[in-house]
């Protein structure tokens, strides 16, 4: 009896350092995918870093750029609005010459008619001489 209970002590013993064997196995395997899941995590914590910093950066160039063409616009209403008073300007010396040159005409007109008022008078005065002349 006494070797039959050594012999099944010794395949109990044989049993658990297989079971610990197994189970220590399985422990290797699991700390090797949790690491292999821990680089996997930082390698897509890597890629949303540098998705972030694609995505900043491209938001500060688009933000220039609007920036930019939002001052260009506005240089060229200013530019545009200075064009409209100088033409409104240009505009208002150019009527005022045409209204002074209508009344230079006008009144040249009336000039000429009275010196050919004048011109007739005094050739009706002379008429009126050479006839009292010859008589």
């Amino acid at each position: 009896g006494a070797e039959s209970a050594r012999v099944g002590v010794e395949e109990s013993k044989e049993e658990t350092a297989a079971k610990e064997a197994a189970a220590e196995e399985q422990v290797g395997k699991l700390v090797a995918k949790s690491k292999l899941l821990q680089e996997k995590v930082a390698e897509a914590e890597k890629g949303r870093k540098a998705l972030q910093e694609s995505t900043e950066a491209t938001v500060a160039v688009l933000t220039e750029a609007r920036e930019k063409a939002e001052q260009s616009l506005a240089e060229k209403e200013a530019s545009l609005t200075a064009a409209l008073e100088q033409s409104a300007k240009l505009q208002g010396m150019l009527n005022d010459k045409v209204q002074a040159l209508e009344r230079a005409r006008s009144e040249s007109g009336e000039e000429a008619r009275r010196l050919a008022l004048q011109v007739s008078t005094l050739s009706e005065q002379v008429v009126d001489l050479t006839g009292r002349l010859d008589a």
